[in-house]
Order: structure tokens, then sequence, then C-alpha cells
């Protein structure tokens, strides 16, 4: 039959010898803020070269096409209203062009600032785990090891009290936790297999 006395004394042999919590670093703030920052340059920068192609595609294709005239043979000139139809159509296909080329522009820029706000809202949704969810995960694991010996108990002897021992001390000990349910849950199977003389 397992005292309470001796499970307080195993658990707490077992925690001093249990190797330190680390230690958060201090400066966690100043590393987050950092790294903030670091990413914040980065998108700047993406932004920027985004910027600087879609400026090179547009100087290039107004290179392309600026100034670029059908040849006219000396002898063969339009009389002077085609001449300046010819000309207008000319000017028209190097803005159309032009155009065109803003409009490029214009998507990669809207890109550029829709994966800017993306990556904010993804860095405004990332957090750090908080050490008390590592503290509930080490009581789970605590409340999981007692129910796992109070199981064996149960099998290895053939008196069911022992383990009903233990499953009383994870319900007394951790009663919020998913463990305490399946310890409930042992203590009323045993008490059915016993007629509640347990």
């Amino acid at each position: 039959m397992a005292r309470p006395d001796a499970l307080r004394e195993l658990l707490q042999c077992a925690d001093a010898a249990a190797p330190p919590l680390a230690p958060l670093p201090g400066d966690l703030a100043a590393r987050v803020h950092r790294r903030v920052l670091r990413h914040r340059r980065l998108r700047h920068l993406a932004l920027g070269s985004l910027t600087a192609a879609a400026a090179v595609v547009v100087l290039s294709l107004g290179g392309l096409f600026w100034g670029r005239r059908p040849p006219v043979e000396p002898g063969n000139a339009p009389p002077p209203a085609a001449a300046n139809a010819a000309n207008w159509r000319a000017d028209l296909a190097v803005l159309e062009a032009a155009a065109a080329a803003h409009t490029q522009a214009a998507k990669l820029i809207t890109a550029a600032a829709h994966a800017r706000r993306v990556l904010a809202t993804a860095a405004s949704h990332t957090r750090v785990p908080e050490p008390p969810q590592r503290a509930r995960a080490e009581v789970e694991q605590a409340a999981q090891t007692l129910v796992e010996h109070g199981a064996e108990l149960e099998r290895e002897l053939k008196s069911p009290q022992p383990a009903v021992n233990v499953f009383r001390e994870v319900v007394r000990l951790f009663p919020n936790t998913a463990w305490a349910a399946v310890a409930r849950d042992k203590l009323a199977t045993i008490e059915k297999q016993n007629g509640g003389a347990s």
C-alpha cells in the first residue's frame, strides 16, 4: 500500500533531480524588436528592388519605342496630311507601349504593397510561447506519470487499493488536468468491479 507521504517524497526527489528550467533571456523584448526591424528593412529592400525593376522595364520599353518612325524613301514621301496621320499613329503606338509598361509597374508596386501588408499581419500574429504554457505541460506530464504508475499497480497487484490511492492523489493534486479525468474514470471502474467498496 503506497503512502501519500512516500509518494510526495518520491515527487520531491524527482523534482530535485530534474534539471532546472532554462532561464528566459532577459533581453527577449530587445531581440524581438531587432528581429522586427530586420524584417522591416528586408521588406523595404524588396520593395525598392521591385520599384527599381519596374523603372528599368519602363525606361527600356520607352527607349525602344521612343523616336521610332518608319523609314521614308525620298521619292515616295507621303502627302503632308498622311504623314501627320502616320506620325500620330506612331506616337499613339509609343504612348500605348508606355501605358502598358506603366500599368505593369503599377501592378508590381501594388503586389509589393500587398506583400508588405501580409508580412506585417503575419508578424503581428506571431507570438512567443509563454512560460506558463511550459509549466502547464509539465503538470500534465506529472499527472500522466502518476496515472500510468497507478495503472501499473492495478495490473501487477492483487489488491486494487494502492492503485486507488494513486488515482485519488492525481485527482487531488492535479484536478484540472486531462489525466485527472482519466484517474476519475479508473476510480469509477474499480469501484464498479469491487461493488463500491474501495
